[in-house]
């Protein structure tokens, strides 16, 4: 029996590094920015890796040679994962601040979950 379960969850790890994604975070929302001059990302992405939706709300905002350029966000919606940012677009390094909040409906109100930073592509974070 343990065995199995064992056979299982190895598994369930392996299929999850194979995807790209880190396979111990499926017990509570992910989070993460990057600046990724390569592929012109500049975004703030929350996620559940459950794919257990709720109200989540994320922003990024985008700086170049230490000035604000915009701040793009996700607005409030009912999803699993939460983007905001570009890709394909924004060929620079620079930094990119995240927010990611959700919404509480058991206090009716927004809960910052957290504020992620980034400078470069952030490829740990992703699961590499």
């Amino acid at each position: 029996m343990h065995e199995n379960l064992r056979s299982k969850s190895l598994c369930v790890f392996i299929t999850a590094f194979a995807a790209g994604i880190p396979a111990l975070s499926y017990s509570a929302p992910g989070f993460v920015s990057r600046s990724c001059l390569p592929v012109g990302a500049q975004e703030s992405i929350t996620v559940d890796w459950t794919f257990r939706q709720d109200l989540y709300w994320t922003a990024s905002a985008h700086y170049k040679n230490g000035i604000l350029q915009h701040i793009p966000n996700s607005g409030w919606s009912p999803t699993w994962r939460s983007y905001a940012g570009h890709l394909g677009s924004e060929f620079w390094y620079g930094a990119v601040v995240g927010y990611h909040w959700r919404f509480d409906t058991r206090i009716r109100q927004p809960v910052r979950m957290a504020v992620t930073t980034a400078t470069d592509c952030n490829l740990r974070q992703w699961g590499f």
